[in-house]
């Protein structure tokens, strides 16, 4: 008995596939695609398929090895990010914007202390100024 095909167009991924993916991080992304910061936009240009298929590789447990250079491809963006950044090679806008959006970074302001009590009582600091004058 023949079975039955799951459906859907059948995967695009394999070994070249993997082996090119490897060779984006690995440098490609600066040299062949002459990329300032190694994407997953600029890897599924690469790689000639969409973003979606690219996240979706990396989600399946039986792509481990894609799943991993998925990884090191956004840790090397945020590293590249943070010290470009910090030198000024980057955009400083576009750094925050993009650390903040794909890698968790966020601008904080603390208005309280450890124990969640004001840093300033700024009531007594305003009666304190009225009782001076």
């Amino acid at each position: 008995m023949k079975k039955k095909h799951p459906g859907g167009r059948p995967t695009d991924y394999n070994d070249a596939v993997l082996k090119k993916a490897m060779a984006y991080i690995n440098g490609a992304y600066e040299k062949e695609q002459k990329e300032e910061l190694p994407t997953v936009a600029g890897l599924s240009v690469y790689l000639g398929v969409s973003r979606e298929t690219i996240y979706d590789w990396a989600r399946q447990e039986s792509k481990q090895e894609f799943s991993d250079i998925v990884a090191i491809l956004q840790a090397l963006q945020e590293r590249m990010l943070v010290n470009k950044g910090l030198a000024g090679i980057y955009n400083s806008t576009i750094a925050k914007l993009l650390l903040s959006s794909k890698h968790g970074y966020a601008e904080r302001t603390e208005h309280t202390g450890a124990n969640g009590t004001p840093l300033i009582d700024l009531t007594a600091a305003v009666k304190e100024i009225i009782q001076r004058e």
